[in-house]
This record gives C-alpha cells, sequence and structure tokens, in this order.
C-alpha cells in the first residue's frame, strides 16, 4: 500500500507531467504559428511589392493603354483584398496565441497552487510521522 503522503507526490509528478505537455503544446503551437505567421507576412511583402510595382505601371501606361489601366486597377483591388485578408489572418493568429498563452499560463498557476498545497501536507505528515517515532523510541 501507498501511504497519503506518496499518493500526494505521485498525483504531484502527474500534474508536473501534464504541465509539461501543455507547455510542449504551448511551444509547438508557438512554433506553428510563428511559421505561418512568418509565411503570411513575407506572402504580404510580396504582395505589397506587386502591388507597387502594378501602380507604377499604371501610371506610366495611362495614357496609351487605357483598357490595360482597368485590368490593372482590378489586380491592385485584388490585392488590396488579399493583403487585407493576410492581415486579419495574421490579428487573428495573434489573438490565438494570446488566448492559448493565457490558457496555459492559468493552468500552470492552478498547478503550481495544488503543488504548494501537497508539498505542505507532505511537510505536515512529515513532522507528525516525526513526532511519533519520537514518542516511539521513549
Amino acid at each position: 500500500w501507498l501511504s497519503q503522503g506518496e499518493i500526494q507526490k505521485a498525483s504531484a509528478l502527474k500534474d508536473q507531467a501534464a504541465l509539461h505537455r501543455s507547455e510542449a503544446q504551448l511551444l509547438q503551437l508557438e512554433a506553428e504559428w510563428k511559421a505561418e505567421r512568418s509565411a503570411l507576412t513575407e506572402r504580404l511583402e510580396e504582395t505589397s511589392k506587386t502591388l507597387n510595382r502594378l501602380r507604377t505601371d499604371v501610371e506610366q501606361r495611362q495614357s496609351s493603354w487605357a483598357q490595360r489601366k482597368e485590368t490593372l486597377k482590378d489586380q491592385i483591388k485584388d490585392y488590396r483584398n488579399e493583403i487585407e485578408t493576410l492581415q486579419q489572418q495574421v490579428k487573428d493568429l495573434d489573438i490565438t496565441l494570446n488566448e492559448a498563452t493565457a490558457e496555459i499560463v492559468a493552468e500552470r498557476k492552478v498547478h503550481e497552487t495544488r503543488d504548494m498545497e501537497l508539498q505542505s501536507q507532505v511537510e505536515a505528515e512529515q513532522r507528525q510521522h516525526a513526532s511519533l517515532q519520537r514518542e516511539m523510541d521513549r
């Protein structure tokens, strides 16, 4: 049979393992978020550069290519919409990461509080055991 203290220690170790898994999941989520954010940021920069090139092209050919100008305007509009979509995706990723981080932090606080309570109980039991041992030794 396991003593109450051993059971509590095992429970604390189990809780600590769960916390470590949660932290590992957070790190994984963070890595995925960073990779996706980096890819979106790079795509956003490329799209912005393309938009600027198209704008310049429209201005240079304005007098002779009226129809081409309209096509390019449509493309510019599409790129602007894509930029807005990408910016929203980046914001959404930031929100998701912040929420996940808050959950992990809250979970960590719960585990830390529980660990402190279990540690206090173990110490109290150890003191009681030592006291009983001293009485038995007399």
